[in-house]
């Protein structure tokens, strides 16, 4: 039975990644590339900008549509799950809630423990960035990626902050949007260093901003 409804699960998952690219692809002609460079196997932190609501469904959908189903889990703000059909939908796709500006101990050991063997999505920057422009990362990333020790591939969003426009700028419900994944990024003299974990945790969370934001 268990297995049924795991297949039943990814069947759904990868419906719904088929339907959001179709309609990203249409309606803003998104783009995505080297999406290939996340491994299959093992667990593996996605750490991406955060410039609009779009980058939480269009980053899982674009890895889903190339690994057929593969869960993508990540955190989400809890407001999200108070209404039982969302909290339905993002639960099915591997979203769980995070109480914001809190160190919400159960959600840091829960992506501890998925990222032993899974795919987690993240934000480092905690949240959206107004002006598009790069924030500091949070040193608490920093630290999981510290005790988890996964791998991890830095992924760069462009344009689509301009869909649902600011104070200062019209919405541009068509503009073009582009994906673009790095490399996996080489954290192993961090992960071997010993020393004051707070200076290591801040180092490796700058250091996987800057690759993000090498990617042009």
């Amino acid at each position: 039975m268990k297995k049924i409804l795991t297949s039943i699960n990814r069947c759904w998952i990868y419906l719904c990644a088929l339907v959001i690219i179709a309609y990203f692809k249409i309606a803003n002609g998104l783009k995505v590339y080297n999406v290939s460079s996340i491994p299959k196997q093992g667990g593996v932190l996605i750490a991406s900008n955060h410039v609009s609501m779009f980058e939480t469904f269009i980053i899982p959908a674009s890895i889903i549509f190339k690994m057929r189903g593969r869960k993508i889990y990540a955190p989400a703000k809890s407001e999200l799950f108070q209404n039982l059909i969302v909290k339905t939908l993002l639960t099915s796709w591997g979203s769980f809630p995070v109480k914001r500006d809190s160190a919400h101990i159960g959600a840091i050991k829960k992506i501890i423990t998925l990222l032993k063997k899974d795919k987690v999505m993240v934000f480092p920057e905690g949240t959206r960035s107004k002006t598009g422009e790069l924030r500091r990362g949070n040193r608490m990333l920093g630290r999981i990626v510290l005790m988890a020790k996964p791998i991890v591939v830095p992924v760069r969003v462009f344009g689509a902050e301009k869909i649902l426009g600011n104070k200062n700028e019209k919405p541009k419900p068509f503009h073009k949007i582009t994906v673009k994944y790095g490399s996996p990024i080489n954290l192993k003299n961090f992960y071997a260093a010993k020393g004051d974990s707070k200076e290591l945790s801040q180092k490796i969370i700058d250091h996987i901003m800057e690759a993000i934001s090498a990617i042009h």
